[in-house]
């Protein structure tokens, strides 16, 4: 952006960027307790892809209500964080979310592959990323400025996963993506519409702030318990967490 840009434009990208990778912060803290847990059961194809399926939910289903907020009003976030200066940043901001919704959506497959003996896919995959967004920020960058650089940077988090994906069930024999992802989603399709019709009717920005993440967490709960995408591997996990936490207090 630099190279074909401004400085200005830099900066306003960087708070796009920034802001965008809040969407990652349940993927971020999850993923280091799935290496272990993968290496545990790295022979048992079966198992391992159970538990690796059970974080992806885990991941989508936490990520999901900070994802449809998000898009539902990034020029709200932006000019009350960082002021109107930087408005320029939330279009750009909705098309970063999109794209590490496809990071997120595959759960954590960097782990897997470190954690099951493949530390250099991850490499691999590392460099895929850097080499299809660079291409691309050279090919769009000049054309659509730091719109470009979103969509250069969406595009390779989506190819990654891709690759991801088929390495994960080429080499460790694990289908990453389930159906256990669908309801998730759809609950937040369903929250996103509800509060759409919120914004298109409160003008005030500090309200939409404020009310906005409310109304999507309450629809989006709602939603999500009456879809039911919990399974017994789930209530197992819930039953552990409650137990530790117990024999704590």
């Amino acid at each position: 952006i630099g190279y074909f840009a401004s400085s200005e434009d830099v900066g306003i990208y960087r708070v796009a960027y920034l802001v965008a990778s809040n969407v990652l912060v349940f993927h971020t803290a999850i993923t280091p307790v799935f290496k272990p847990m993968a290496s545990e059961v790295q022979d048992d194809a079966g198992v391992l892809g159970q538990r690796y399926r059970l974080a992806a939910r885990w991941v989508v289903l936490l990520t999901t209500p900070v994802m449809t907020t998000l898009l539902l009003v990034p020029e709200t976030y932006i000019a009350l964080l960082f002021t109107e200066r930087f408005a320029a940043a939330a279009l750009p901001l909705s098309i970063l979310v999109v794209g590490f919704l496809a990071n997120v959506m595959i759960g954590p497959a960097g782990r897997a592959l470190e954690g099951t003996g493949f530390p250099r896919l991850k490499l691999l995959n590392t460099v895929l990323v850097v080499v299809v967004n660079g291409t691309l920020d050279v090919l769009l960058v000049p054309v659509y400025g730091i719109t470009g650089a979103a969509i250069a940077t969406a595009t390779a988090f989506g190819v990654a996963s891709v690759v991801a994906t088929l390495e994960l069930y080429h080499f460790v024999g694990i289908v990453p993506i389930s159906c256990g992802v669908v309801k998730p989603l759809a609950s937040g399709v369903v929250a996103y519409g509800v509060a759409r019709l919120l914004v298109s009717v409160v003008e005030t920005s500090i309200v939409l702030a404020v009310v906005v993440p409310v109304v999507v967490l309450l629809v989006y709960g709602i939603t999500v318990l009456i879809m039911d995408p919990f399974t017994e591997d789930d209530r197992q996990l819930y039953h552990r967490v409650v137990a530790n936490v117990s024999g704590r207090l």
